[in-house]
């Protein structure tokens, strides 16, 4: 097998597991109507986070963005920052329906495309429920949004509305992959087309120091370093998730841009 039919082969399972979650979310939420649990939330916040790292992989970025707003709003419930409302929980309902139509798009052509008012309706309001002091009553019901298309015969995309503040935040990430990642299936691109996703890459410096002869070279190793730097107003923590499914057979170092000289010199003795 090679490594595009290793490719398709594993978008086929993403789509499957993607299916598989959207369903356990829908469950959870309905659960939600009822009243709050914490450990509910919290599946719901690892079914989102799986759907968005998985698409992160495959370039599939309408999903990534999208399914970051319902992440967003999820973890400010499991902090406890947004009380399970209503209105919130109407919310979240659409974002997976909208999500849901994302990937049997994914499922029937391999790609989703995305910019529909409804799609732009629902981000407004995930964001909308995230500011300081949302009520209910500024938030437009579910009742009063039209559904979402599953004709896939009109492909849906998601448009992401900004955020409001610019991302300031830069990072630098080097990364050192793991020979054997395209043995695993895993491209490199992929991540950072996923990275890319989450903010802006500012600047990339590809490193082939580690080259062999080309007589001598493997086409299923993975030889190549990056030297990123990044600029987004997500977390580190975010930033990590990016490379989780690579994070044991590789080395990745992230530091702030305002990081200590002595930790950019660790950096490199590390390398």
């Amino acid at each position: 097998m090679n490594f595009e039919q290793q490719m398709q082969q594993a978008l086929q399972s993403f789509i499957v597991e993607a299916q598989e979650l959207l369903a356990s979310m829908e469950q959870g939420l309905l659960g939600l109507e009822a009243g709050a649990d914490p450990e509910a939330v919290n599946a719901l916040f690892r079914a989102a986070h799986t759907i968005k790292g998985s698409a992160g992989l495959f370039g599939l970025d309408g999903i990534v963005r999208f399914t970051h707003h319902l992440e967003s709003l999820l973890d400010q419930m499991r902090a406890g920052k947004v009380e399970t409302r209503e209105d919130v929980v109407n919310t979240l309902l659409d974002g997976r329906d909208l999500l849901a139509g994302l990937v049997d798009q994914v499922a029937q052509s391999g790609t989703c495309e995305a910019d529909t008012p409804a799609a732009q309706a629902i981000v407004a309001r995930l964001q909308s429920l995230q500011q300081p002091g949302a009520k209910s009553g500024a938030m437009v019901t579910r009742e009063a949004m039209p559904r979402q298309n599953t004709n896939h015969d009109e492909p849906q995309a998601v448009t992401v509305l900004p955020q409001g503040a610019a991302a300031t935040a830069t990072w630098h990430i080097s990364l050192r992959f793991g020979q054997d990642c395209l043995r695993n299936g895993m491209d490199p691109l992929a991540f950072m087309r996923y990275l890319g996703g989450l903010g802006e890459i500012v600047g990339l410096a590809t490193l082939t120091d580690a080259l062999p002869a080309l007589d001598v070279m493997d086409a299923e190793t993975s030889y190549l370093g990056f030297e990123v730097n990044f600029r987004s107003d997500v977390s580190k923590e975010e930033i990590e998730s990016v490379f989780e499914f690579v994070r044991d057979d590789s080395a990745i170092s992230i530091l702030p841009a305002h990081s200590r000289i002595g930790d950019y010199i660790e950096l490199i003795r590390s390398l």
